[in-house]
């Protein structure tokens, strides 16, 4: 029992390096300055959005299982969770998402990209304390 408990740490903390890892060193999608292609840009950008995502959940199932093993951080664990909701929230706001030309589109990501960053440092100080 008391080696399990170090293993699943060590493993937790390995997941969470790959995780962190590979959201760093995705590339971003460019912005078309034309406005032709925009709706290529669009996929490309909720590919790489769902992406990001997914790090992001299973950054939180990482964490919301070393909380499980500690049972001290249940506090952190109900933010985790509201964090989880709006992360996957912001996911299907992105895939609702109807096209209504260039410019609707860029204020739609401007929007988009300031409130999924919102998210994700709040994500970061809370799994860093």
């Amino acid at each position: 029992m008391k080696t399990e408990k170090p293993i699943l740490i060590v493993i937790s903390l390995a997941l969470l390096v790959f995780a962190i890892f590979m959201s760093y060193n995705t590339q971003f999608p460019k912005d078309d300055a034309s406005g032709a292609g925009y709706l290529a840009d669009m996929e490309n950008y909720k590919t790489y959005i769902t992406n990001k995502i997914a790090t992001d959940n299973k950054r939180i199932a990482v964490f919301n299982a070393r909380f499980e093993t500690e049972k001290s951080e249940s506090r952190k664990g109900d933010e985790l969770s509201m964090l989880q909701r709006k992360i996957n929230g912001m996911q299907t706001k992105l895939n609702n998402y109807d096209e209504d030309g260039f410019e609707a589109w860029k204020l739609f990501r401007k929007e988009f990209d300031h409130d999924l960053n919102e998210l994700h440092q709040s994500l970061k100080t809370l799994t860093r304390n």
